[in-house]
């Protein structure tokens, strides 16, 4: 095996109904909270935002909400959020979503203490030494960033997509309720399974120790599962057992556990 440092601090908080424990667990970073999502009308249509809000509501949280979320988030959407949270100063940013929500918080997260322009930990031409601490609640299991340090955001003046990593953008706690995740269409469920395999195929297909049986079959057990989930989720999108274990395992996939 090769040599390596572990860090992965992120607390999980996993189960059917999780989410009414957001308002609980916000309530212990301070009384201020700016909740990052895709669009209102999408995120109120499917029951999301309600959720959510009341939870925090609950507990005496003041929220504010940043809308309009994007797949492939841009440096534009972050640095509009960059200057919303400096204007209400949150005690503790919240991401609700999926990765592309969750990557914009975590650049929000960092680039709020940064005197320079976020695209400069893109470009490698900037470091974060500060961050807002960070919560999700997962609605689309597919990129792992709920447990990871790693955010990719697209720039569309220099048609640039990259990413950076750093050890402030580790969510501080995440909630991985499967019960926001059966509203997801069977179509985008099996995109999201693609992006879940593909993730895991990067670490197994690239390493180059010669020999891994540990990491190898972690991954062939792990892609096995999506495989599993997929074939239930076609006969049964209700299925529950099928989305929780999807949940987790794309939890597992890109956090560097098996490389």
């Amino acid at each position: 095996m090769n040599s390596f440092e572990y860090y992965l601090p992120t607390k999980i908080v996993f189960g059917e109904g999780s989410v009414t424990q957001l308002g609980e667990i916000a309530s212990t970073f301070g009384k201020k909270a700016l909740l990052v999502t895709y669009d209102e009308e999408f995120v109120r249509s499917v029951g999301l935002l309600d959720k959510t809000i009341s939870s925090l509501e609950e507990k005496n949280i003041e929220v504010t909400s940043f809308f309009g979320v994007k797949s492939n988030p841009t440096v534009k959407h972050v640095r509009e959020g960059i200057k919303i949270a400096r204007a209400i100063k949150p005690d503790v940013l919240i991401a609700l979503g999926g990765g592309s929500v969750i990557d914009t918080v975590k650049s929000m997260a960092v680039g709020v203490f940064y005197e320079g322009d976020i695209w400069d930990f893109a470009s490698g031409e900037g470091n974060a030494e500060e961050a807002l601490p960070i919560i999700t609640v997962l609605t689309i299991p597919a990129t792992s960033s709920e447990m990871n340090a790693t955010a990719v955001i697209s720039n569309d003046a220099t048609k640039r997509k990259e990413g950076f990593i750093n050890s402030l953008m580790f969510p501080k706690i995440s909630i991985l309720d499967p019960e926001l995740t059966v509203s997801i269409p069977i179509l985008q469920t099996a995109i999201s399974a693609a992006d879940i395999v593909s993730h895991l195929m990067e670490g197994y297909i690239n390493h180059n120790d010669p020999w891994a049986p540990m990491q190898d079959r972690f991954a062939q057990g792990m892609i096995k599962t999506i495989m599993d989930c997929m074939e239930r989720l076609l006969k049964n999108p209700k299925d529950s057992q099928a989305r929780a274990t999807m949940m987790w395992a794309s939890t597992f996939a890109w956090n560097g556990f098996y490389v």
